[in-house]
């Protein structure tokens, strides 16, 4: 009987290392995996923070283009108001319709470059 319970214990005992071991190999993959998931998780902070900054930058010349355009509109319709005489041109026509159409994208512009300057801020943190 003494015989018996010193095999069981041997037999838990490997098992019990078996498991141990199992366990251990266990934890030596998730911390891999996790160390893969880190780099790749930086590498697309890295290029979201990048596409944003892009946008930005688009964002920033585009609204510099509308106010380029609204500049050349008001300086017509100055022209107009101080020579009455100067007919209106299909151009200064089109101009017109750029600075409204200017005016709208200036506001949709800035809230979106307000909302990047926000993004580029939480990713850069």
């Amino acid at each position: 009987q003494q015989e018996q319970l010193r095999v069981l214990h041997e037999k838990f005992k490997d098992e019990v290392n078996h498991q141990l071991l199992g366990f251990k190999n266990s934890l030596e993959d998730f911390d891999a995996y996790h160390a893969e998931l880190k780099g790749v998780a930086d590498k697309q902070k890295v290029s979201h923070k990048k596409l944003l900054q892009h946008a930005d930058k688009t964002i920033g010349s585009q609204l510099s283009d509308a106010d380029i355009k609204i500049a050349k509109v008001q300086k017509v319709r100055k022209m107009q108001f101080l020579n009455p005489r100067v007919p209106p041109t299909n151009q200064n026509a089109h101009l017109f319709c750029d600075k409204i159409v200017s005016q709208r994208a200036r506001k949709k512009i800035n809230s979106l470059k307000c909302v990047l300057k926000e993004l580029i801020t939480e990713t850069a943190g």
